[in-house]
């Protein structure tokens, strides 16, 4: 437990029954130097809601790299509902050396009879 902020302890009671507690991996991390390529992966952009956040993120991105925090296009990947073009577009982002990710999929709803 001493590895746990004391803020937190009281939320581990018990955790030796299903998990160990671990280094902070993210201890010594320190982000890459900006500007800071922002990326937005969505599954379908042709929904108005996810469209407008798309332009929204651009609107931020643009605050951002005013200020020299960011570089100044946002590269987006739209996977037209399928998962697993999705998930290869985002790796791909990854490749590209996108450090902030925004990444949107909604589960389809399935109904059954019964």
């Amino acid at each position: 437990m001493a590895k746990v902020p004391a803020g937190a302890r009281d939320s581990y009671a018990g955790y030796w029954y299903f998990s160990s507690v671990l280094d902070d991996p993210y201890a010594k991390w320190t982000p890459p130097a900006p500007p800071w390529q922002f990326c937005f992966n969505d599954s379908f952009l042709s929904i108005p809601w996810r469209a407008e956040m798309y332009e929204e993120v651009k609107k931020l991105n643009a605050q951002y790299a005013k200020a020299g925090l960011a570089k100044a296009e946002v590269l987006v990947t739209d996977s037209n509902n399928n998962i697993d073009v999705q998930l290869s577009q985002f790796n791909n982002l990854v490749r590209q050396g996108c450090n902030v990710i925004i990444s949107i999929r909604l589960r389809r709803l399935a109904c059954a009879r019964l």
